[in-house]
Parts: C-alpha cells; sequence; structure tokens
C-alpha cells in the first residue's frame, strides 16, 4: 500500500466520520433552535473562557461582520452576554450564559453516546488505541 493511498483512506475514514457526527449535532442543535455557527461560538467561549470579538474571529475564520451579527442575535436571544474585560476596561468579551452552557453540555452528552452507539462491536482495546493514535495525531499539530 502507498503512502498517498494510506493518506487518502485516512482522510476519507476521517471525512465520513466527521459528516455522520455533523449531521447528527445537527439534528441535537436543532431542538434548542441554535445554527452550527452559533453553536462553534458557544462551543469556544465554554472550553476557550471568554472571548474578544477579535479573539473569536481569528479562532473560527470568520468575518467581524459575521461574529458581530451572530452575537448580536445570541445576546437577544439569551445565550451569550458581552461584559468589560477586568484587566482591560476598553475591550468587551463575550462570556455565555447558563442556558448556553446547558447547551453544549447537552449535545456534547448526545455525541458522546452516538460514538458510543456507533463503536459498538469494536473491541475496546482497539478503541483505546484509536484515541491514542489519533491523540498523538493532534498533539504534533497543535
Amino acid at each position: 500500500m502507498s503512502e498517498e493511498t494510506i493518506y487518502s483512506q485516512l482522510e476519507l475514514a476521517f471525512r465520513r466520520f466527521y459528516i455522520k457526527l455533523f449531521r447528527y449535532g445537527r439534528g441535537e442543535l436543532a431542538k434548542f433552535g441554535i445554527s452550527d455557527s452559533q453553536f462553534n461560538i458557544i462551543v469556544t467561549v465554554y472550553f476557550q473562557g471568554p472571548q474578544s470579538l477579535k479573539d473569536l474571529c481569528e479562532r473560527l475564520v470568520l468575518a467581524p461582520s459575521t461574529i458581530s451579527e451572530m452575537i448580536v442575535r445570541m445576546e437577544e436571544s439569551g445565550l451569550v452576554i458581552k461584559r468589560k474585560d477586568e484587566q482591560d476596561k476598553r475591550k468587551i468579551l463575550i462570556d455565555l450564559t447558563q442556558e448556553s452552557e446547558k447547551i453544549v453540555i447537552s449535545v456534547i452528552r448526545a455525541r458522546v453516546r452516538y460514538v458510543e452507539e456507533l463503536s459498538r462491536g469494536i473491541d475496546k482495546k482497539e478503541l483505546e488505541k484509536l484515541r491514542d493514535t489519533l491523540g498523538l495525531l493532534l498533539e504534533c499539530h497543535d
């Protein structure tokens, strides 16, 4: 098997798994009436802590106008709050409400259950090996 073939096969496997997880996740998001983009903002703030608009633009690779419009809608919906940065009062940070934190926890739990469902029939040692290998791959490029 050539190296190009193994990399092509890996890319295909990653893409197919991502699509399955993404589609499932969309169904979960629909229960809360939020979009993928809104969820990406919520997840970023959940795991990275309060973010400035500039930080969100850089992390999510979105235009400032796009992020600003989404933040306005999310604030109106009670998903995020804006607050001044304690270290730099000129800076506005985007933070989560309790409601959006509950959404993140619920969606991630549902996705974990889905991964568990997709993994049924695969030996635990194989799953651990997969986890470790994917972890190695991510470590090399973080």
